[in-house]
């Protein structure tokens, strides 16, 4: 099985998550804190490479942009809708 080592999180996805909410003028909490992004982000390699290489898909790439936005609830949407 390839193991996945993903890059470390840029400063900037976070930082431009702040400038994003700031100009929509929405609250930053409508996404995940700086530190839960961060702890999810570590974590997610683990995750990945329990999910055979055959069965790694488009949506795999897609839940982990989504949680390095913060959007926990589309990241899980993403990795339960394999079959789309």
């Amino acid at each position: 099985m390839t193991e996945i080592n993903l890059p470390a999180l840029a400063e900037e996805t976070i930082s431009s998550l702040d400038t994003l909410t700031s100009i929509l003028d929405v609250p930053r909490e409508l996404v995940a804190s700086s530190d839960e992004i961060q702890r999810a982000w570590e974590n997610l390699p683990r995750l990945i490479n329990t999910i055979p290489v055959e069965y790694r898909s488009v949506h795999h790439a897609r839940m982990c942009i989504a949680v390095a936005s913060g959007l926990f609830d589309a990241a899980i949407n993403y990795s339960c809708n394999q079959n789309e």
